[in-house]
């Protein structure tokens, strides 16, 4: 998945504004971009990620997908079902371990399928 690029623009003298004050709008945009960052990074949609809209999965196979580094409590998952319905479950596990993460009993959906629609 593609995130936001945070700025590296430094400011010094000479500028209208005040290094401090160029600074600080740094700071404010690259805080807006955590967030934004993170809200993408909660949401995974498996056959999007894969670049595979051919590729049907039961919920084991799709979580055992989701890299480490990705894995978030409350996270959403997307996955084209073997049904062939897209299905979307959300994660209430207690922690990101293993046994955790890939304990299908941790995950729950609220609806049955998903129309093709965005989470």
């Amino acid at each position: 998945m593609n995130t936001i690029k945070k700025t590296g623009l430094s400011f010094g003298a000479g500028t209208k504004l005040s290094a401090e004050d160029l600074n600080k709008m740094n700071n404010t945009i690259n805080a807006i971009v955590d967030v934004v960052n993170g809200l993408l990074m909660s949401c995974f949609d498996v056959n999007l990620e894969l670049n595979r809209f051919d590729l049907h999965l039961d919920l084991f196979q799709a979580i055992n997908i989701v890299a480490e580094n990705r894995r978030q409590r409350g996270m959403k998952i997307r996955f084209l079902s073997q049904s062939g319905s897209y299905v979307e479950y959300s994660y209430l596990g207690e922690s990101l371990s293993d046994a955790d993460f890939l304990n299908v009993d941790n995950w729950i959906t609220g609806v049955e399928v998903v129309d093709g629609g965005e989470f």
